[in-house]
């Protein structure tokens, strides 16, 4: 049986009519059968959710606690038919709710990804990771709750900023990201959307300014930008675009001053500019391209400034 945790309606029994009383319709009849198939549920940790269990089960706890004084306590709920466990335990600690089969065991163990690192409360069978999880951050707010199979990450995942605010929504398969994962700052404000496949972005990245607007958009492949990338300025005015292949800049590159203006136009490959390149002010005169880069370390290095932008190798004698 699967616990579920949303508000359900009580067990309504059907009782025999009392001597006198009309017998009940073949509709409230109906009616009373299918009320009473439905699961029996119990208010929890001050009605922070609920227990619920199939007819003919009933929940079951640890002695010495009570429904109304679990809130802030380490221990484990469960629906029993007699003495044995039927459901899925469902484990408090002090900042969540874990549902743990009754084979496994609530743990605490430590966690690392390429992200973050901290300790985890997790359900485990024998020494293998198994059932939902809650990570926390090293100062002890939580992370990400999410589910183990087999000791891989699989399933949703909900993460949190350090405010408690939800910070990241995605799914995993086999331990890795996978599908549209959604970010969020402190603020609530949608600041990020990727595209993953089996732990690499594979699809279309588009970031947002807190604003709303769009920050970026860029397009992977094997976790390298590959193809038509661009970018915008926080009030919304094109800021850049370009294309790649595989990581690495091909074709035209033009930019934008904050005022709509444009500021260089040239093509690159690689990251090197070639060929003939155009640079403008912000009132849009003519400039050098050089203007403010340090030409040694610039995509500029192997090229002539002029006075309206720079001559570069031509592009076909660009590795």
């Amino acid at each position: 049986m699967v616990l579920a945790l949303g508000a359900l309606a009580g067990l309504v029994a059907f009782a025999s009519c009392e001597e006198g009383k009309p017998e009940p319709t073949a509709e409230e009849k109906a009616k009373a059968a299918e009320e009473a198939a439905r699961p029996t549920c119990v208010n929890i940790a001050k009605k922070q959710a609920r227990l619920c269990c199939a007819p003919g089960q009933k929940s079951s706890m640890p002695k010495g606690y009570s429904p109304e004084e679990m809130a802030g306590t380490d221990f484990k709920q469960w629906c029993s038919d007699g003495d044995k466990p039927v459901s899925p335990y469902l484990v408090w600690t002090d900042q969540t709710k874990l549902q743990c089969a009754p084979d496994t065991k609530l743990s605490v163990a430590d966690w690392k990804d390429d992200e973050d690192f901290g300790t985890e409360h997790v359900c485990m069978k024998g020494d293998v990771k198994e059932g939902q999880t809650m990570r926390y951050h090293p100062t002890g707010e939580r992370y990400e709750f999410a589910t183990y199979k087999a000791g891989k990450l699989e399933g949703p995942s909900l993460r949190y900023n350090l405010n408690g605010t939800k910070e990241a929504e995605g799914n995993y398969v086999n331990g890795e990201r996978d599908g549209r994962w959604t970010h969020w700052d402190k603020e609530k404000n949608k600041i990020r959307e990727d595209d993953w496949k089996l732990g690499k972005r594979d699809g279309l990245s588009v970031a947002y300014w807190n604003n709303g607007t769009k920050r970026y958009e860029m397009p992977f492949t094997d976790d390298k930008v590959h193809g038509v990338w661009t970018e915008w300025w926080y009030e919304g005015n094109m800021q850049a675009t370009g294309t790649k292949e595989m990581g690495k800049s091909v074709g035209l590159y033009t930019s934008w001053w904050g005022n709509g203006k444009e500021a260089v136009k040239g093509e690159r490959k690689g990251e090197v500019a070639c060929g003939a390149w155009e640079c403008w002010t912000q009132t849009s005169e003519p400039r050098p391209c050089f203007e403010g880069v340090p030409e040694e370390t610039s995509e500029f290095a192997a090229c002539k400034a002029s006075k309206t932008g720079a001559t570069c190798p031509p592009c076909d004698k660009v590795e």
